[in-house]
């Protein structure tokens, strides 16, 4: 069972909160940070999950976070890197050596996803996942090895995890102006096409700009393809 610590919630607007907590894995002995964005008690929602980059806080993503509520989504913005965590590697053959990593990121998205749905606040319905760079690889990974489980997976600029080559769950990612994806990370233009992937390449956004201290500007652009890739679905 899941051990919840609840902060004060901050109203935001009207009925909607925002609520900072830790959930405590005792199998894993893992605390689990995560902020909650728009529940509303009594109605569970269509989960979506925020997975940061590496060295971003789980904070960082309130752009796509309330976007996602306006649709009709409760949002869990996880941090799943841990200051007291091992470094991520870096180096050759990333792909290998991030991969436990990124494991322990989807173990830490399935944790927080039961707790929210144990107490009601989320309903059963296949996740959302939106991750950027560490976090859209532990997105993309999620969905290879849990398809059932997601609806839609949408990354801002994985480079190290392939996409999975499928079209259920929808994949979708944006990407920045200024890094390159590893090889076989993406689907060539022809596996876009027949299996119904938004892949966009954004000219005015950085790789480090994929949180909220973008411009407005940005911003827009990174949720144009998020909504392309939501009615896409």
């Amino acid at each position: 069972t899941a051990s919840c610590v609840l902060m004060t919630p901050k109203t935001v607007q009207n009925d909607e909160t925002v609520t900072a907590f830790e959930l405590f894995d005792s199998a894993r002995s893992r605390t689990i940070p995560v902020i909650v964005y728009g529940n509303r008690i009594g109605h569970p929602r269509p989960l979506a999950i925020i997975l940061p980059g590496y060295g971003i806080g789980h904070g960082e993503y309130g752009f796509i976070a309330q976007k996602l509520v306006a649709q009709g989504h409760i949002v869990a913005a996880v941090q799943i890197q841990l200051a007291s965590d091992p470094p991520v590697p870096g180096g050759d053959n990333l792909k290998l050596r991030r991969r436990p990593y990124w494991l322990r990121g989807v173990a830490d998205t399935q944790y927080v996803a039961r707790a929210l749905r144990q107490r009601g606040w989320a309903n059963a319905t296949p996740l959302v996942l939106v991750g950027h760079s560490h976090g859209g690889d532990t997105a993309m990974l999620f969905a290879s090895e849990h398809q059932k489980d997601v609806r839609v997976a949408f990354s801002l600029d994985n480079r190290r995890m392939p996409l999975p080559l499928s079209r259920q769950p929808r994949i979708c990612s944006a990407r920045s102006s200024d890094q390159l994806a590893d090889p076989g990370v993406l689907p060539n233009a022809a596996q876009r096409r027949t299996l119904n992937m938004t892949i966009k390449w954004l000219v005015s956004v950085r790789h480090d700009d994929m949180f909220d201290g973008a411009t407005d500007k940005q911003k827009k652009a990174m949720i144009g393809v998020l909504e392309e890739c939501l009615e896409k679905h």
